[in-house]
């Protein structure tokens, strides 16, 4: 939530509160009380925006009420607000750093992104298939880590994308946000038991083929080929005697 929404949402709250019709000077006391100062002009202005988007109603020189469209946008920025509060919450339990964190988050992506496979190879369109064999055929056989870790990224996203469920792409989007832990992943891969790449094929394969129950088990295969990979690699850096996260080969 930008600051503008932000300072709209807080107004909106004010005038839900109060009883009375809300004036600039009420307004202002009201913001410094949620810690945000604004001189008497520019909580008139606040006001009178509202008013212009028909969020407020004049009343008199006593000041604004919150109308029927002013209480919807609340609703709409309270839920707003709650959705960005938790997402935060989700980035910063991804923000330590180590094998907990790493495995955590592909528990997340095996639960969401078996089911955007399973919804590509229900919904997927050719222009779908297209794009998902092109980072297919890109990643196949590719050694640079950066290139990897952009690839394989836009390689899920596609498969997400043509499973038609924004809230599912919106989600993945989000679990892998921290492009530090994707890079991570991208350079213990490197030295695991899977080829690079080799994973993505038997996904494309079976969205190509309509055939869900295979595209889901393919996605599975994938990221518990990941999850492997990278117990593997720390388990054998314990062994060693420091548990530093570096590429150890087997």
């Amino acid at each position: 939530m930008d600051e503008l929404t932000q300072q709209e949402f807080e107004t909106l709250q004010v005038l839900k509160a109060s009883k009375a019709p809300i004036g600039a000077g009420a307004l202002q006391a009201a913001l410094a009380g949620k810690k945000r100062k604004v001189s008497i002009a520019t909580a008139g202005r606040i006001l009178w925006e509202l008013e212009q988007k028909g969020f407020a109603r004049r009343e008199g020189n006593r000041g604004r009420r919150l109308t029927d469209a002013g209480s919807e946008k609340l609703r709409e920025l309270q839920s707003l607000s709650e959705r960005n509060s938790l997402a935060q919450e989700l980035l910063d339990r991804l923000n330590t750093r180590g094998p907990k964190k790493i495995l955590d988050s592909l528990v997340a992506r095996r639960a969401i992104e078996r089911e955007c496979a399973r919804l590509a190879a229900l919904q997927a369109d050719s222009e779908d298939i297209t794009e998902i064999r092109s980072f297919v055929e890109l990643l196949n056989g590719q050694e640079d880590e950066d290139r990897i870790t952009f690839l394989d990224r836009k390689f899920h996203e596609a498969v997400a994308k043509a499973g038609k469920n924004l809230i599912l792409l919106a989600s993945m989007r989000l679990v892998r946000q921290d492009g530090e832990l994707q890079q991570a992943i991208a350079h213990i891969r490197r030295f695991g038991s899977t080829r690079i790449g080799g994973d993505h094929g038997p996904i494309l394969q079976a969205i190509i083929q309509r055939n869900p129950e295979g595209a889901e088990q393919a996605m599975l295969r994938h990221i518990d080929n990941l999850a492997s990979d990278v117990e593997h690699h720390y388990r054998r850096a314990e062994e060693l005697g420091d548990g530093t996260p570096r590429v150890i080969p087997r």
